[in-house]
């Protein structure tokens, strides 16, 4: 019988350069019960919702194969890192000012993995590798 898993000890930091071509969407997991006569009974099933990072923005090939080093040095999902959602910096900072490189700040600071497989699809210029961060509680 396998032993309980140890907490997430991320090490590294995802490089700021690629920290804004990620969106963010949350997502609530609820229980639905849907009856006979059409009536629905729902409740929520977590008290904090799943945050992913979806990569949407289109990268320049400098930026893909930074990409491609970090997601590869990490083993792909296998290792869990730092992000710093840029958007989410102290009261009256700019926006991605909340970037720490050493991962002592906890200012909009997540412990994510990847969501994924390696999969680019290459364009004229720019690129997307189709990847996506989950956040790890």
């Amino acid at each position: 019988m396998p032993g309980n898993l140890a907490a997430a000890a991320p090490s590294t930091v995802l490089p700021n350069a690629l920290c804004t071509a990620f969106t963010k969407s949350m997502e609530y997991f609820c229980l639905q019960n849907t009856y006979l006569d059409g009536s629905n009974q729902r409740s929520t099933d977590v008290d904090s919702p799943r945050r992913t990072w979806k990569l949407t923005r289109r990268l320049t090939p400098t930026l893909l194969e930074a990409l491609a080093a970090f997601y590869f040095e990490r083993d792909g999902p296998a290792q869990a890192f730092w992000y710093y959602d840029p958007f989410e910096p102290a009261t009256g900072q700019a926006i991605g000012s909340n970037y720490d490189s050493t991962g002592a700040s906890a200012q909009g600071q997540y412990i994510v993995r990847f969501e994924g497989n390696w999969k680019p699809a290459y364009g004229i210029g720019r690129s997307n590798a189709g990847l996506e961060l989950v956040e790890i509680d």
